[in-house]
């Protein structure tokens, strides 16, 4: 039985102090007011600010938190469950998090319960920071910092047993992947179609995905974020450059599966054309120094242009899962296939399907 608050309504004086005293140095919340944020962004979850009122706190307490809860959209919650998104980000916060490279947000509690899928987390609030606009698309500064903190995370669990070893962390050839991806596909496509002008490849696309997941799961594996969009991202939050939230879709694969996502659907056209040699270049050269033994540039170079063509799955399953009414979320969409398709024509991608 769910014992946690599954939605801000929900939220009480006592869960706030049973989680937060240590931040708080010790002090009491004694009042709290809430807003919703994250409209448009947050498709898979629903998240609120809390405006903390202490008493007796630290000069470090936090004035913020954020809360994180489920998603009441029943087609985003239908992913939810298919892919179990909820558990895998409460887990990684738990047990993962605190041993890597990059910077994640400050956790105080996160549970879920898989009979449910409700679940809850409560954490730092990244306000403080600039958080990117995937609609817009990243600025070189911000592409050039999201590259250096993929690779720090890569570097953190390259080839590690941990990884290949937690049971909450599927690589690409689990059945949640192998046979849930085209599940999705399928199911989502009538209804994205509606709203997105798909490729003319797609069919191609939709039959090879089981032997692209083959070929990708080939590659030497790291702990791979799975959804690196801008929005997922806020730079300059305190004297880190960059944190990284929405940790839902963790999975086992090749880390430059990463930036290929980034790249190919957070970055402008334009952008990501003049970049992307260079950022591939930095890429394997970071790994090198980190002390990793990665596979020749050609190999990561050829595996960063199967992954463009691979990432469209995630535009072609949320327009099948957005709300049409929400403007916001529905030009997110368009934007991620729009650079998606772009970049996978530019690269040849579609020859490697």
């Amino acid at each position: 039985m769910v014992a946690f608050p599954t939605c801000i309504e929900e939220v009480s004086l006592e869960f706030l102090n049973e989680n937060l005293r240590t931040a708080g140095g010790g002090g009491t919340v004694i009042g709290y007011t809430t807003e919703r944020i994250g409209e448009g962004v947050g498709l898979l979850g629903k998240l609120d600010r809390i405006s903390l009122q202490w008493d007796g706190a630290s000069t470090d307490a936090p004035e913020t938190v954020v809360g994180k809860f489920a998603t009441d959209n029943e087609e985003a919650l239908a992913v939810v469950t298919t892919f179990n998104f909820y558990e895998k980000e409460v887990n990684f916060y738990n047990t993962l998090a605190d041993k890597t490279l990059t910077r994640t947000p400050e956790v105080h509690v996160a549970v879920h319960d898989p009979a449910t899928q409700q679940f809850v987390i409560l954490m730092e609030d990244a306000s403080s920071g600039e958080m990117g606009d995937q609609v817009t698309g990243a600025t070189p500064a911000q592409v050039e910092a999201t590259a250096e903190e993929l690779v720090k995370l890569h570097a953190s669990w390259w080839q590690s047993p941990v990884v290949a070893e937690s049971p909450f962390i599927y690589d690409l050839m689990h059945p949640i992947n192998y046979e849930g991806i085209p599940h999705a596909l399928d199911a989502y496509q009538p209804i994205s179609s509606q709203i997105l002008d798909l490729p003319s490849w797609y069919d191609r696309y939709r039959a090879a995905v089981p032997s692209v997941l083959e070929r990708l799961a080939a590659q030497p594996f790291t702990l791979a974020h799975g959804d690196p969009r801008l929005d997922n991202l806020f730079f300059g939050v305190g004297d880190d450059p960059l944190l990284v939230i929405d940790w839902q879709i963790i999975i086992q694969a090749p880390g430059v599966y990463d930036l290929a996502y980034f790249m190919s659907q957070s970055v402008p056209i334009e952008t990501r054309r003049d970049m992307e040699a260079d950022v591939i270049t930095h890429y394997f050269d970071r790994l090198v120094e980190l002390d990793v033994s990665p596979p020749s540039r050609q190999e990561l170079w050829d595996t960063y242009r199967l992954a463009c063509a691979t990432c469209l799955v995630y535009p072609a399953v949320g327009g099948g899962t957005v709300d049409p009414d929400d403007e916001r979320a529905v030009d997110l969409v368009k934007a991620m296939l729009d650079r998606c398709v772009t970049a996978a024509e530019d690269l040849g991608s579609v020859a490697l399907l």
